[in-house]
């Protein structure tokens, strides 16, 4: 039926090829069948795909917005995450003491600063 479908169509329309809007092999299958679950309260724990797309957007633009960063921003930030103090961001950077603290929390600052612009531009570059 179908060779014959296209045997009778003189012209075939044009076929269009989107990305993925879900995950594909996740860590844990029960992640593709989350309907079944139920949550503390009784809800069904199924996401709306609005929720997998706004997130799979919301990835996409950080990864821009990094890509957009200068590296040694990149790199406060990461050591950001494990340092306990902002005078551990100063010292790798060579500073003591006092001065370290106010380096630490100098290039905290600028590092956002940073980021907030790279993802303002990343926004901006999503939209068009």
């Amino acid at each position: 039926m179908l060779a014959e479908a296209y045997a009778n169509t003189p012209i075939m329309p044009e076929t269009k090829h989107y990305t993925d809007g879900l995950p594909h092999e996740p860590s844990n299958l029960r992640q593709l069948f989350i309907g079944g679950r139920k949550g503390k309260k009784g809800e069904s724990g199924s996401r709306a795909w609005q929720n997998i797309y706004t997130e799979k957007e919301n990835r996409e633009t950080f990864s821009r917005g990094l890509d957009a960063m200068q590296d040694t921003h990149v790199r406060v930030l990461t050591e950001a995450m494990t340092a306990k103090r902002l005078s551990e961001l100063g010292e790798t950077r060579g500073y003591r003491g006092r001065h370290a603290i106010d380096a630490g929390r100098r290039l905290l600052r600028a590092a956002n600063d940073n980021f907030e612009m790279a993802m303002e531009l990343a926004r901006y570059a999503a939209e068009e």
